[in-house]
């Protein structure tokens, strides 16, 4: 599938309402979730932008995000693919100090990964961190540390961690565990966890680069 289809593909799975509600469970990752927002707000961004957004979630609880998605939802700031945010220039050379991109390597391969690596090589501060995960199994592109590594470098970034992270569901409100719940009647996978009584489930690879 081309760029293009990929494009579609995600804007016609997001915009559905069950992939909206469970949006609201994005904070709950342990790695790439409420602390992560914690530790972006205590330094003070001038520009967060987090690339395949969703409902925005970060923009809720971090300053100066600027959110981009190519669904059609309200909370969305920019509506647009990553590469053509990179082709408008919206915002000057160097200017994120944090740059998101939770999901977006989830699908294509090489030509897809090198347009969203080149939007981040854009836009990322001098002293900026990007922040990435991917769901292992999801993915054209083997996402082990190595590979990260690889991609990293053709960028023009070092990687400065890789990690496996979860969503943690102890710290989900009744609302948000009936949301979960609805999730796992789509995800054996899912369901599968939660049968097992595990409190720590779907397992991502999250990494940071930093330019080298």
């Amino acid at each position: 599938m081309n760029n293009k289809g990929i494009l579609r593909r995600i804007k016609e799975r997001f915009e559905q309402e069950h992939e909206i509600r469970k949006r609201s469970l994005a904070l709950h990752r342990t790695l790439s979730g409420r602390k992560l927002a914690e530790e972006i707000t205590a330094t003070n961004p001038q520009l967060v932008l987090d690339l395949g957004c969703g409902s925005n979630e970060f923009k809720k609880v971090c300053p100066n995000v600027i959110g981009v998605d190519v669904a059609e939802l309200p909370e969305v700031d920019l509506k647009m693919s990553i590469h053509k945010l990179y082709l408008k220039k919206l915002f000057k050379e160097r200017t994120a100090d944090w740059i998101l991109c939770f999901g977006p390597f989830n699908y294509g391969g090489a030509s897809w990964a090198t347009e969203i690596g080149n939007c981040m090589r854009y836009y990322l501060a001098e002293h900026g961190t990007v922040v990435c995960h991917v769901h292992p199994t999801n993915s054209e592109i083997d996402w082990t540390e190595e590979n990260i590594n690889i991609w990293g470098k053709e960028f023009g970034f070092k990687t400065t961690s890789v990690e496996v992270g979860y969503t943690d569901i102890m710290t989900m409100s009744t609302e948000e565990l009936d949301i979960q719940q609805e999730v796992a009647e789509r995800s054996p996978d899912i369901a599968l966890e939660l049968s097992l009584g595990k409190d720590l489930i779907r397992p991502m690879i999250v990494w940071r680069w930093e330019h080298e």
